[in-house]
């Protein structure tokens, strides 16, 4: 997959679950990588982790940036 060179508002993402994110793996990410990583980045996981879909189809769960 190629990086593209630059990101704009209009772009989308799709996120994908690649497993179950069960209550140990939500202590897990609280109690050891919060510490590490800061509240932003695990508040924009846990927003990422909401959003996304088991199988998602491209045409409908894409969202954009700006959303």
């Amino acid at each position: 997959m190629q990086r593209p060179a630059s990101f704009q508002p209009q772009n989308d993402y799709l996120a994908t679950q690649a497993t179950e994110y069960s209550d140990v793996d939500r202590r897990t990410l609280t109690y050891l990588y919060q510490p590490i990583i800061g509240p932003v980045a695990t508040a924009l996981y846990t927003s990422l982790w909401a959003e996304s879909t088991r199988h998602p189809v491209f045409s409908q769960d894409r969202h954009p940036h700006t959303r």
